[in-house]
């Protein structure tokens, strides 16, 4: 699992500053309903993090680009969020403009499942390292804000997307849980500003068995780097926090929402083929 950028935060004692975890959420937020109107008339530029994969792990440090078996792959879970936020944009009559993506597998087949259509841009790519540098950081930083600062053309919407790190290395906010959605206005003083988010919620794989964290969560791989991370109780990263967004405030089905979350949607024994490659 990669580690995640940790901000530096005061503490009370002048002097002293504590590691802590980043931000995953803004205050005032954007109530769904103004988020929905908003993305309707476009202008806003819409940062994916890729549907949920099969396993955790910083590949970023040996992955090669072009070669899916060297990289994490999207889940079942992943391939089944991915088709359900499209529909939700399509139902939603939310227009969509450039679909961007990194070169990593798992973040181009979420767009091509998504929208159908998509293009590959290295500036949403990670630095290959697990324990970045600030220049690595910075370099991360400097390749996504021109994309989240950029206008898309009137009445459309631009779709990034891409991975953690890049995103919290842009703005200081860690985009949790897999397959998130961030609304950004273009412009202002700081080139964009961060409206809301829309999370999915976490269902089981088809013939996934029911696992326990060692905290009772059910998320163990989430569980257990989260406590590598921070050395303490472990978050499982699939719970939503307060005041998050699901998907289906989106749009998604909410029956099959369901259907996903009880674990009780049925299972196709035809292997999923993968989507073609990137265009």
């Amino acid at each position: 699992m990669r580690r995640r950028l940790l901000l530096v935060l005061p503490v009370l004692l002048p002097g002293f500053a504590q590691a802590a975890d980043p931000p995953t959420d803004i205050a005032n937020a954007m109530p769904p309903s103004q988020l929905l109107v908003a993305l309707r008339g476009g202008g806003h530029v819409i940062y994916v993090r890729h549907a949920p994969t099969q396993r955790e792990g910083a590949d970023q440090v040996s992955a090669v680009m072009g070669d899916c078996a060297t990289q994490r792959m999207l889940s079942e879970e992943g391939w089944r969020q991915a088709r359900a936020m499209g529909e939700a944009f399509r139902r939603l009559g939310i227009p969509v403009g450039a679909v961007i993506s990194s070169e990593y597998c798992r973040a181009w087949q979420t767009a091509d499942l998504a929208f159908g259509r998509f293009e590959k841009n290295p500036a949403l790519n990670f630095e290959p390292a697990e324990d970045y540098t600030d220049l690595q950081k910075a370099a991360m930083r400097n390749r996504l804000r021109p994309l989240l600062s950029a206008a898309p053309p009137r009445g459309q919407n631009t779709v990034l997307v891409g991975h953690d790190d890049p995103f919290e290395a842009a703005n200081g906010i860690y985009p949790e849980p897999m397959g998130v959605t961030w609304v950004i206005r273009p412009g202002g003083p700081d080139g964009f500003t961060l409206l809301g988010r829309s999370s999915p919620r976490r269902g089981r794989a088809c013939g996934e068995p029911t696992q326990r964290a060692p905290d009772g969560s059910g998320h163990p791989s989430a569980a257990s780097s989260a406590a590598r991370l921070r050395g303490g109780r472990p978050r499982p990263e699939g719970n939503l926090a307060p005041g998050v967004v699901p998907l289906t405030a989106f749009g998604a089905d909410r029956q099959a929402q369901r259907r996903l979350e009880s674990g009780s949607h049925r299972c196709s024994s035809r292997r999923v083929s993968n989507p073609s490659p990137g265009r």
